[in-house]
């Protein structure tokens, strides 16, 4: 599942002070599982995740620079994560680092349901030639769905489904 939190849930206050021992979600979009689910909350359990997005994962802001894009954190929030040096030409070659930081962003806490918007994530089935051979893939990984879609000689189909 994809989850949207609030800016009020990125940054530390009373109730993450009472409920998650002041620690405030890291990112604005992650991915994960809602573990309990009370009246007014949810009990999550979220991770990072590289998601091509014109606004930045981290801190919602618009984000200006195009290869950024790729992976929805701006250049300043990128460094936070150890994210730097990503230009057009080595873009191709750090997507696997970029998804490999991520992944390690973790969170697990309460967080208020009012603050929070919740969407299934998307599974996409590729079949695509590459160099005279035929390929399947499934992913819910965007910016590899984009990856294979500029390196394929030919895209035969490409099926979603909700996960």
């Amino acid at each position: 599942m994809k989850f949207t939190f609030d800016n009020w849930l990125l940054s530390r206050n009373d109730f993450h002070d009472k409920f998650n021992k002041g620690i405030p979600i890291p990112l604005k979009m992650m991915y994960g599982v809602i573990k309990k689910e009370t009246e007014k909350c949810y009990y999550i359990e979220v991770e990072g995740k590289p998601t091509p997005s014109s606004t930045c994962l981290h801190c919602g802001r618009k984000i200006t620079n195009k290869v950024s894009l790729y992976y929805g954190l701006g250049m300043v929030c990128g460094k936070h994560y150890g994210i730097t040096n990503v230009s057009e030409e080595n873009l191709e070659k750090k997507l696997e680092e970029i998804r490999s930081k991520l992944k390690k962003v973790k969170w697990v806490g309460l967080v208020p349901k009012k603050n929070v918007v919740i969407e299934d994530e998307i599974s996409y089935e590729i079949i695509f030639e590459y160099k005279n051979k035929v390929y399947r893939v499934i992913t819910t990984d965007e910016t590899k769905v984009n990856e294979i879609k500029n390196k394929s000689d030919n895209i035969l189909g490409i099926k979603t489904s909700k996960v």
